[in-house]
Parts: structure tokens; sequence; C-alpha cells
């Protein structure tokens, strides 16, 4: 263990020597592809340049609907970033152009991965033909991780009600397309075929909604259980987050600094961690398990959302009891739906309800508040998230024993 911890380190300092060096008044031509999906701050379109420890925040206007995929050449002064901003520097509004990502080195090959975005696209096509707007945008979003067609106030009510990573791709999508396939098809054809089938969905579905961190770090999780049941041994999901978010850092060091990292990280240890904090709530009918699970991450990424943020959606939980346990169904008929199309509107009702849920709770005046944290008071509230998990781990020890 600590080997490897030595080794990271190692890449960590070799990763930041290599470091772009960036001034104020630098004029720069960027040439690079996305990988994560802009998001919308005050009309404007945010995403961020990466070269190894090094970031770069841009600004544009948020009328062009940039696509996790496209590759940009972006041509602009360096400037510091206006306050409140984590990052040091920013460009604001450059010239910005997309090119083909035939032209860019892409991991599995470029023209894999555009072929793969163009499926994707003829996908995507498919639910916004079928269905009404936004419920088609939503649904989207959840199935295929798609973002850029939803418009920019509906995605900022997802993000005031804490609901916005309904549309992100996670770990209970690749449960859906890789591990419920693998258990029904076990039956049929037998542990390992199903096995080797299970492992080419959770990867052509990683390729399909595009290699950010959160659904990366559940395909590693998912391909060690997968590995597991193949050859016999028990799984251990601590080992596994630790192996996966190793490789993931090895791979891609300034991964660390990514904040969809850092909150897919948080996120699944509150699951893990402090799940069985909340077994009373999860005895509520209907909404108690998906409130706990809630609770259990958000207690985890407040602190995150707090730093780089600076708000926080208090009714986060119970919107999210809300809406929750139908992202299951509504997962599950939109791969249906991608096959047979009527079943679409078997998902409309689901979708209308988590639409009205999102937009009559963001109108809310006290659905969200200014919290914000400087760095060492994130990881003091860690700290202290940590003392309050350990103190009642030894208290219900004591309960047990007594």
């Amino acid at each position: 263990m600590a080997i490897l911890i030595i080794i990271l380190l190692v890449r960590f300092f070799f990763d930041w020597q290599l470091a772009a060096k960036f001034q104020p008044g630098q004029k720069i031509k960027l040439n690079f592809c996305l990988s994560n999906q802009p998001y919308y701050s005050r009309g404007k379109q945010v995403f961020y340049y990466q070269n190894h420890f090094r970031r770069i925040k841009i600004e544009i206007p948020a009328k062009r609907k940039l696509d996790s995929r496209d590759c940009l050449e972006i041509i602009g002064e360096i400037r510091p970033c206006p306050e409140p901003s984590k990052v040091r520097f920013c460009l604001l509004n450059p010239a910005v152009s997309v090119f083909s990502p035939d032209f860019s080195p892409r991991f599995l090959g470029g023209k894999l991965i555009k072929k793969i975005h163009n499926f994707r696209g003829k996908l995507t096509s498919i639910l916004l033909k079928k269905l009404p707007y936004p419920q088609a945008d939503l649904l989207a979003g959840v199935v295929l991780g798609v973002k850029q067609n939803l418009d920019p106030e509906f995605y900022q009510q997802l993000r005031r009600t804490g609901t916005l990573h309904i549309i992100v791709a996670s770990g209970y999508n690749l449960s859906v397309t890789g591990e419920s396939p693998v258990n029904c098809l076990a039956y049929l054809l037998g542990i390992k075929p199903a096995i080797f089938l299970g492992f080419f969905l959770i990867w052509f579905y990683v390729g399909l909604v595009g290699f950010e961190p959160p659904v990366l770090r559940a395909a590693i999780m998912l391909s060690f259980l997968f590995l597991a049941r193949l050859i016999g041994k028990r799984f251990d999901q601590w080992r596994a987050l630790g192996a996966a978010t190793w490789l993931m850092l090895m791979v891609k060091p300034d991964l660390i600094a990514s904040v969809s990292f850092q909150l897919s990280e948080a996120a699944i240890l509150g699951l893990m961690v402090s799940g069985e904090k909340f077994t009373k709530l999860a005895a509520i009918p209907l909404i108690g398990k998906d409130l706990a699970e809630t609770l259990s991450a958000q207690i985890m990424v407040a602190p995150l959302i707090a730093w780089h943020f600076g708000r926080t959606s208090w009714l986060a939980p119970l919107t999210n009891a809300l809406t929750l346990p139908l992202v299951p169904i509504i997962m599950k008929l939109g791969l249906v739906g991608l096959l047979i199309w009527p079943a679409l509107w078997l998902v409309y009702p689901l979708l209308w309800w988590v639409v009205l849920v999102v937009e009559k709770f963001s109108n809310l005046p006290f659905v969200e508040s200014t919290l914000s944290l400087v760095w060492w008071q994130a990881l003091l509230s860690y700290l202290i998230i940590g003392f309050w998990l350990r103190r009642s781990s030894v208290g219900e020890k004591k309960k047990k024993t007594e």
C-alpha cells in the first residue's frame, strides 16, 4: 500500500514539472477536445483547459452550445479571473472554432470515437423527435449523458434544486447497462459468457457517454466486480474503489483537481461510509431509501460544493427523494424506447413529474443559499465529519456489545 502511494506521489511530482507556465497578458492558441460538458453561469458557458496541473477557465456566450466531445481551437489573451474564482487565469470571450476530432489524437483513436459520437447523436435525435421539450432533453441527459440540448434556465433549475447529477452518467447507469444484463443472462448463457458480455456493455456505454470521471470510476469498479465473479473471489468494494482511484490518477494525475472527480469520489464515499447512519429514514415508505442515500452523499459533497461554487441547495435531500426513485425506471424505459420507440410514451409521465418538481422547487426563495468556504475550511469540515462518523461508529459498537 505504501509503495503504491509513493509511486503515485512521484507521478504527481513529474506531472507537476511538465505543467505549462501561464502569465497575464499572454496570447495563446489552444487546440484540445472537451472531456466534460460545459456548464452555464450568468449567461455564460464555462469550461476548463487543463495542462497537467495548470488550469485556465474559459468563458464564452451561452448561445453557442458545445458538446462534451467537441474539439476546439481557442485563441485569446490570458487575464486574471474576476472574483470570486478558484482558478487564477481566464480566457474571457475568446475566439472559438470547432474542428473535426479526426485530426486530434483521442483515446482508442479518433475515427472510433467519432463513430461512437455519431451513434450517440442518432440516438439523441430519436429522443428529441419522439418527446416534447424539456422532457426529451431530460431523458437524453439521464440515458446518454447529453446535456448540450438543455435550456440554460432549466440547467440552472436543476442546479438550484440539487438534482443536476440526474443528467450525469454515473455508476447507476452502468449497473443498468452492464450488471443487470449479466445477472439476467447468467441463467441462460452461463456466468462466463454473461460476464464477457457485461464487460463489453459497460465499456461501450463509457465510450458512448464520454470518459468522464464518475462513469469511468464506476466502470473500473464494476470491472473488478465482474473479474471477482469470474475467478470466484470475494469482491471488496473498498479495495475496488482504491484501485480505481489509483489507476485513474496514475494515468491522468491532474484529475485530482477535477471538480467532477472530487464530487464523484466524495459521493461514493458518503454512500459507503455513512449509509448506515440513516437506517431510520430508510424505513419511510416510498422515499425513505432514496432520502437516506441522498443525505449520505450530500454530507460528503457539501464542503466541496461550498468550496468550488459558493452556494448550496438546502432542499436537495427532499427534491432528490421525490425524483430519484423514478430515475431507475426512466433509465430502463429510455433504453427500451431507443429500440421500441412507443415505450418512450410510458416514460413521459415520469419525466413530467421530475420536471414539475424541479421547476416548482427552484422558484422557492429559500431553495438555495450562499455558503462559501476556502480550502482550509473545507478540509476542516471533512475532519469534523470524519470525527462524527468515527464517534458514532464506536458508539454503535458499544451498544452491540452491551
